[in-house]
């Protein structure tokens, strides 16, 4: 819709989930996809073509699925499990926080095609879940995620501030859903098994050079993001 409405369009997207086959580059005229699912990666794509298309109305979807597991990987060259919590020395760091380490954590089921954890990873990861400290531990990994996201985002606001363009931009911030981090038991999401808030309530925060700060009270949901931004632009909804 902002195509036809005369904005260029350009997607960034990591992982495998937003490939073009799925549809999702319906409408746009650059989308690049693939490559890791990081926002260090898909972040400096979007600012050089921020640069380049800066003297007229465009839309960018910049996208990016660092906070999630493995919550434990090397990030380029360096690891982020050093951010928070720095002086934790455990068994939480001598093992790959993976979807596999999720799963047995939540102690979910395996189905028969699956290959059950052997007793003694089993064993490891029980001691892990049993242990505060080591559990605060996976929650610095994931404040870590978040950490690595807001610097690879401070370059997207700068080139907007380089460009003059910071007071003629609409800027929104969301996600997917949440992540449990030790909450009722459980960690991460992966396998999708519970509702919680911790699940559904996720980031919406929306800058706009014409609104004044503030929060909404009311609940709100993503489903009507797209007709919000419409709005904004003067565009009809479908």
């Amino acid at each position: 819709v902002l195509q036809q409405g005369g904005f260029q369009t350009a997607g960034f997207v990591g992982g495998p989930f937003l490939e073009p086959q799925f549809g999702f580059a319906r409408g746009f005229d650059v989308y690049r996809a693939g490559g890791s699912r990081l926002f260090t990666e898909t972040a400096p794509q979007a600012v050089q073509w921020i640069r380049d298309h800066a003297d007229a109305p465009f839309f960018v979807f910049l996208h990016g699925n660092d906070v999630h597991p493995p919550f434990n990987l090397p990030r380029d060259g360096a690891s982020i499990r050093h951010v928070f919590d720095k002086d934790y020395d455990g068994p939480a760091d001598r093992l790959l926080m993976d979807y596999y380490f999720v799963k047995v954590f939540n102690r979910y089921q395996f189905s028969e095609t699956e290959l059950p954890p052997e007793p003694s990873y089993q064993e490891q990861v029980d001691r892990i879940r049993a242990t505060p400290s080591d559990v605060e531990h996976i929650v610095a990994h994931y404040d870590g995620q978040i950490f690595a996201v807001d610097e690879a985002l401070e370059s997207v606001f700068r080139v907007l501030e380089e460009t003059g363009l910071e007071q003629q931009t609409i800027v929104v911030f969301t996600s997917d859903h949440g992540l449990e981090m030790a909450e009722k038991d459980k960690l991460c999401t992966g396998y999708h098994g519970t509702v919680w808030e911790t699940i559904n309530w996720v980031p919406l925060v929306v800058w706009h050079p014409d609104l004044d700060p503030g929060s909404i009270e009311e609940v709100v949901e993503l489903v009507d993001l797209a007709p919000t931004l419409l709005g904004f632009a003067g565009l009809p909804v479908p």
